[in-house]
C-alpha cells in the first residue's frame, strides 16, 4: 500500500479528513508555518527538465494537521515503534531494506523465537574464558571455528572491530557487568507489557489465537488447523557437566537480583529427562535451569507479517527495498527544532516530524555518517537451520538451550529450528556453510542421529545481531537532532523480546512524556570519551549512568515537554 500521491504545482492531498496544499518549488513559508506544518515532502529533480515533484502526506495536530513519523527498519523493534507511534496518532512510513518483511531475507525471520525475559546476563560476564580464547580464534590454524560457539571470520573488517573490542574488554569489569544486568533487567521486566498494546492494536491474540493467513503453508503440513501464535511450556538451559552448573550460579544470582518475579528452578538430570525424554543424558549430566513461564513464537516470520499488515491497515505505508543514505534538517538553517529529512537510496527525499533509526546492525553506519556520532556497534552473525518433523510427535516440547554449544532448539510449526552461534565478521561476508553443518551435527548429537528428520536447505538462515560493547541497547534521542531523530537499536540477542518496550519508550519520547524507564543507561552518549572517563574514575557501581547525565536528561525532558505540548496533538484526544 502506498500513501504517496505525486503531484505538480499548486496541488492538494487529502488524508484522514485534512487537506495539505503544496506549490512545487515554492519555499516562502514563514518560520511558524515551517515549524507547525506536517509534511512528507518528496522532491525529485530530473536531469532533463529540472522539474520538481512534491508528495505531501498530512498528519493531524492540534491545529488540524497530521504529524508524520518515519521508522527505519522493519524488524520487531522497528515494527513495534511504528505501531506505537501509529497508536498515538502519527501517520507512519516504515522503510525496510529487505524485499519484504517476514520473509527469509528479512530481519528476525530465522531467530529462535524465545521470549527471553531471563536474558539480562551479558556475554561480558564470561570475560576470563572469552579473553583467553580470543587470540586463538585469529590463528591461521585455528580449529575452534568448527567446534566452538564463537568464531571470527578473517576479513578486512577485523581492523574496524578494534574500538568495539577494546570497549567490550572494558565492560568485562564486574561493576560494568552488574550495571548491564541491572539495566537489562529494567527492560526485561516490562517486555511483555510493552508488546500488549501492539498486539491489541493489531488484533493479535498472542495467548490463545492462531496465525491464520500469516502462517507459512509449510507450517500446516501436519494438520489443516492453523498453528497457535505461541507455545508456552517453559524453557530449559542445559548444563553438560556439574562444573557447568556450578559456574552458572553467578549468572543465576544476577537474574534473581535484577529481574523481579522471574521464576526459575534448578533441575537434576532425571528431572530434565522427565520433561524431555529424547535428550541425550550425557548432554545434561549437570542438570538444567528451568523457567516455567518461558514461551516462544511458533513462527517469528508470521508475527512480523501480521504486524506489518496491521500497520498498513491502520493507514501506515511500508517501502520495501529502501535504505536511508543521509539525514538532515528539513530547513535551510541548522535549527534542530525543524522537521527532519531523509535521503533514500533512489534519490528520493522524505520529510517528517520524527525519524526513528531502528535498523539493527545496519544502524551503525547511518548514525556515524548521517548523524556524526561515534557508534561502536558490532555485528554478531547468527545461524539457524530447520529440520522436518519425523513422525507425528515432536522430539521436543519446549525451547531447549545447549549453553555449552551456544544454540537453542525450538520445536516450531514449520519444523525443529536450531539457532545460535556467534560469528564476528561484519555484514558483507556470505554465510559459512561449515556453521550450518556444525549446527546439524550438534543437534543430532543432542536428539539422536536417526530421530531428526532431514534438514530443510531452503531454511538455512544467517541473521545479524546488533551488539554494543556493554550488551545494552541504544534507546533515546540523537545528539545532533534531539527533537526529531530517535535511536532504537543495538538489542543484541533480545530484539524480539525488547521490541515492545522499546517502541513504547520511543512513543513516550516523541510525545514529550517522561519515559517510563530511566533512559540514561541506554543513551549513545555513554560512549563519548568524557563519559567513559567518568565511568573509569567515577562511581564503580554505575559506570555509565552518572548523575550529570541524569540531570541533563531531566532538563531535556522539561524542555521537550514544553515544546511538544505546543506542536503536537493531545494523545488523550486520539
Amino acid at each position: 500500500m502506498s500513501m504517496a500521491l505525486s503531484q505538480t504545482a499548486n496541488s492538494c492531498v487529502r488524508r484522514h479528513g485534512s487537506v495539505s496544499c503544496s506549490s512545487a518549488g515554492g519555499s516562502g513559508s514563514s518560520a511558524f508555518l515551517r515549524r507547525t506544518r506536517m509534511l512528507m515532502t518528496t522532491t525529485k529533480t530530473t536531469a532533463a527538465a529540472a522539474a520538481t515533484t512534491t508528495t505531501v502526506v498530512t498528519s493531524q495536530t492540534q491545529t488540524g494537521r497530521h504529524r508524520h513519523s518515519i521508522v527505519v527498519g522493519g524488524g520487531f523493534v522497528g515494527l513495534s515503534a511504528a505501531l506505537h507511534l501509529q497508536k498515538i496518532g502519527r501517520t507512519v512510513t516504515l522503510l525496510e531494506s529487505a524485499p519484504s518483511i517476514g520473509t527469509s531475507g528479512s530481519c528476525s525471520y530465522g531467530n529462535a523465537g524465545t521470549m527471553a525475559m531471563y536474558a539480562n546476563v551479558p556475554v561480558n560476564d564470561s570475560a576470563p574464558s572469552l579473553l583467553q580464547t580470543f587470540p586463538t580464534l585469529l590463528a591461521p590454524d585455528n580449529n575452534s571455528y568448527s567446534s566452538g560457539p564463537l568464531s571470527i571470520r578473517p576479513s578486512w573488517h577485523l581492523p574496524k572491530m578494534i574500538p568495539w573490542a577494546a570497549l567490550f574488554a572494558w565492560n568485562c569489569r564486574r561493576s560494568a557487568v552488574e550495571h548491564t544486568a541491572s539495566s537489562l533487567g529494567a527492560l526485561l521486566s516490562r517486555a511483555e507489557s510493552g508488546w500488549e498494546p501492539v498486539w491489541n492494536q493489531a488484533g493479535i491474540d498472542i495467548t490463545g489465537g492462531t496465525m491464520g493467513q500469516h502462517a507459512e503453508s509449510q507450517s500446516q503440513s501436519q494438520s489443516n488447523a492453523s498453528p497457535p501464535w505461541r507455545v508456552k511450556e517453559g524453557y530449559l538451559i542445559l548444563q553438560r557437566t556439574k562444573s557447568n552448573m556450578e559456574n552458572s550460579q553467578t549468572s543465576t544470582n544476577l537474574r534473581k537480583r535484577f529481574i523481579p518475579n522471574l521464576q526459575m528452578k534448578k533441575l537434576s538430570t532425571e528431572e530434565v529427562l522427565e520433561l524431555e525424554p529424547n535428550i541425550d543424558p550425557e548432554l545434561c549430566s549437570g542438570g538444567a535451569w528451568f523457567f516455567p513461564e518461558g514461551w516462544y513464537l511458533n513462527e517469528p516470520g508470521a508475527l512480523l507479517r501480521g504486524l506489518a499488515s496491521s500497520l498498513e491497515t491502520g493507514g501506515g505505508a511500508i517501502r520495501n527495498g529502501t535504505t536511508v543514505v543521509d539525514i538532515s534538517n528539513d530547513d535551510d538553517d541548522d535549527d534542530p527544532n525543524r522537521a527532519v529529512r531523509a535521503v533514500l537510496n533512489d534519490g528520493t527525499h522524505l520529510s517528517a516530524d520524527e525519524l526513528v533509526i531502528a535498523a539493527g546492525a545496519h544502524s551503525a553506519d547511518l548514525v556515524s555518517s548521517a548523524m556524526g556520532e561515534f557508534c561502536p556497534l558490532e555485528t554478531e552473525r547468527g545461524y539457524s537451520i530447520t529440520f522436518q518433523q519425523k513422525g507425528k510427535d515432536s522430539l521436543l516440547h519446549r525451547a531447549v538451550c545447549d549453553s555449552t554449544a551456544g544454540w537453542i532448539a525450538t520445536p516450531m510449526a514449520g519444523g525443529l529450528r536450531v539457532a545460535g552461534k556467534v560469528e564476528l565478521g561484519g555484514l558483507k561476508l556470505p554465510p559459512a556453510p561449515e556453521r550450518f553443518d556444525q549446527l546439524e551435527r550438534e543437534a543430532r548429537a543432542l536428539l539422536g542421529e536417526n530421530n531428526l528428520g532431514p534438514r530443510i536447505p531452503s531454511k538455512d538462515w544467517l541473521g545479524f545481531r546488533p551488539t554494543m560493547p556493554d550488551a545494552l541497547p541504544v534507546i533515546g534521542r540523537s545528539r545532533k537532532l534531539p527533537r526529531s531523530v530517535f535511536y532504537a537499536f543495538g538489542h543484541q540477542h533480545v530484539g524480539w523480546t525488547l521490541g515492545g518496550i522499546t517502541g513504547q519508550l520511543i512513543a513516550e519520547l516523541v510525545q514529550g512524556k517522561k519515559p517510563s524507564v530511566d533512559l540514561a543507561p541506554y543513551s549513545l552518549d555513554r560512549f563519548r570519551f568524557r563519559n567513559l572517563m567518568r565511568g573509569a574514575f567515577g562511581s564503580s557501581s554505575s559506570p555509565t549512568s552518572i548523575a550529570n547525565s541524569q540531570l541533563q536528561q531531566q532538563q531535556q525532558h522539561r524542555s521537550f515537554s514544553s515544546w511538544s505540548s505546543s506542536s503536537s496533538s493531545d494523545p488523550s484526544a486520539l
